[in-house]
């Protein structure tokens, strides 16, 4: 028995009329759960036809047989179910159905197409799809491509993703090639993204090596330890320029050349043989990872990474690298087995993970490609930001001479002008302390931290598909004038009553150290 019908009658363009009799469905009980339910047409309007279609829904046990009522060209009438792959000959135009999921979830949705004047027409039946992702705002798309061409032409494109997200706010979805990327542009949604779902964004394997890092290599107490060597290097640098009063200087390799030094002797304690070598690795690995390029936006392209001409590179740099490593690997292996390893007062970084690696406890094993890896995060991170931050307080303060007077004069008072540096005086130099907090406020050494959604999640309330890369821009978290006043200025004043510190537990002022806080002292 057929059910009671609902008409839904569509006319030609040449009518002037596209959709009539669109009335709810009065066939279904009130008490049904589809009572509110509705058929919609959206005919093409660019189609021309004199016939008219009517559409049917037939309903029967609250489980509905959409069918199309066809009219033939002598005027018969007969009826063919949706789900009949020959069905809508004759039809009078094309159609696609709307809502049929919310009326019967178990159908598929249809659509159906005619062509002009009664002509044959053809059905497609499509499988019901998960509804999208609601993901953060952003703008407009270009097909294959997404957002590239918004980054392509700049070489600075924390700048760019910050005037992108004054459009479209702090949190912001962007399609750069074939990789979802959402960046954060507020201290509010980095602190949900870092510190409320840490587990998410980053990877077990990081956050015991982050664990590692700051408990046992980079310590309070393990950076003490360091102290004679850094005391003695820096007073090196000091008579190394002041031989050279009246003789240009080239200050950047001098400052690179004395933190690359500082982090070979705590990671090493012996001098390397292939110490300018692996300098030299250091910082090519740095250019060149530097940025994005074309591979990072087609990851599943490998030719993309051929002509590109990066990879190569990279790996012939990391192969150069891991030889070094191994070779000073074994050295201080053989000198354990010798009994000749150092006291626990000389230990080196590589002996401290040697020590880990045979007796520590740890939730993974911790290999030679691991130790590897933490030694040459050392080194990028110590090295090369240190010496970054070095470079442009020295520039900010070369360019405010009144700050630079304020600066030395403090130095000299608390190291009474004898030119040899006490770390145990550090507490005194107040000054200097907020030129460097200020320093790495407007100048961070790493204006975007990357992060990588493991599993599907929300933020902001929004939805973050897993594998979704995240970029923090930490550059303009420290720009915003809704946290700083004058925030293009350089004001170390402005940390005199300030409780913000350089430790990561402040958000508006983000600074990514060597690992996650635990480089920095001051």
């Amino acid at each position: 028995m057929r059910g009671e019908r609902e008409r839904f009658r569509l006319r030609s363009p040449s009518s002037q009329a596209s959709i009539v009799d669109l009335t709810p469905p009065r066939a279904v009980a009130d008490s049904s759960p589809y009572s509110d339910a509705n058929l919609v047409w959206c005919p093409l309007n660019e189609l021309c036809c004199e016939d008219f279609g009517t559409v049917e829904a037939q309903r029967s046990s609250l489980r509905p047989e959409i069918t199309v009522l066809i009219r033939e060209l002598d005027g018969r009438e007969r009826d063919k179910p949706l789900d009949n792959a020959l069905m809508m000959r004759q039809c009078a135009l094309m159609a696609s159905i709307w809502g049929v999921e919310q009326m019967v979830p178990e159908a598929s949705r249809s659509c159906c197409s005619a062509g002009v004047n009664g002509s044959a027409g053809l059905v497609k039946t499509l499988k019901a799809k998960k509804p999208s992702p609601r993901l953060p705002p952003g703008p407009w798309k270009l097909p294959l491509i997404g957002n590239i061409h918004q980054l392509a032409a700049v070489s600075l494109p924390h700048f760019t993703l910050r005037n992108l997200a004054l459009n479209f706010g702090p949190l912001m979805h962007l399609q750069l090639g074939e990789v979802s990327t959402v960046v954060i542009s507020s201290p509010e949604f980095a602190e949900e993204a870092m510190r409320k779902n840490d587990i998410i964004f980053a990877s077990s394997y990081w956050r015991h090596l982050r664990k590692i890092c700051v408990t046992e290599l980079l310590s309070a107490q393990r950076v003490r330890s360091f102290r004679r060597v850094r005391e003695e290097m820096v007073s090196n640098l000091i008579k190394t320029i002041s031989s050279s009063q009246g003789s240009p200087i080239n200050l950047s390799d001098q400052i690179f050349s004395l933190t690359y030094r500082i982090t070979a002797a705590m990671a090493f304690a012996s001098k390397c043989s292939e110490e300018e070598k692996f300098k030299f690795i250091i910082t090519k690995v740095a250019e060149l990872s530097t940025g994005l390029t074309l591979a990072d936006f087609f990851p599943s392209i490998k030719a993309v990474e051929v002509i590109s001409g990066i990879r190569p590179k990279l790996e012939k740099l990391h192969g150069e690298a891991d030889r070094i490593l191994e070779n000073i690997i074994s050295e201080h292996k053989a000198r354990r087995v010798e009994g000749n390893g150092s006291g626990e007062d000389e230990k080196d970084i590589v002996d401290m993970l040697l020590d880990l690696q045979q007796h520590g406890n740890l939730d993974f094993p911790l290999s030679s490609n691991n130790i590897k890896s933490v030694i040459l995060d050392m080194f990028a991170a110590g090295s090369e930001t240190s010496s970054i931050a070095v470079e442009w307080a020295m520039s900010q303060l070369l360019k405010n001479p009144s700050l630079m007077e304020k600066a030395t004069a403090e130095v000299r008072q608390v190291f009474n002008g004898n030119g040899y540096v006490d770390e145990a005086q550090f507490g005194e130099l107040k000054f200097l302390k907020l030129v460097i907090k200020e320093t790495l406020r407007l100048h961070n050494p790493v204006p975007l931290i990357p992060r990588e959604c493991r599993e599907n999640c929300k933020l902001g309330g929004y939805d973050i598909p897993a594998n979704t890369k995240v970029l923090i821009n930490s550059w303009a978290i420290a720009r915003d004038s809704r946290y700083w006043s004058e925030p293009d200025n350089f004001n170390p004043e402005r940390f005199l009553d300030s409780s913000l510190d350089y430790k990561g537990t402040d958000f508006q002022y983000i600074f990514r150290s060597a690992p996650e806080g635990g480089y920095v002292q001051a």
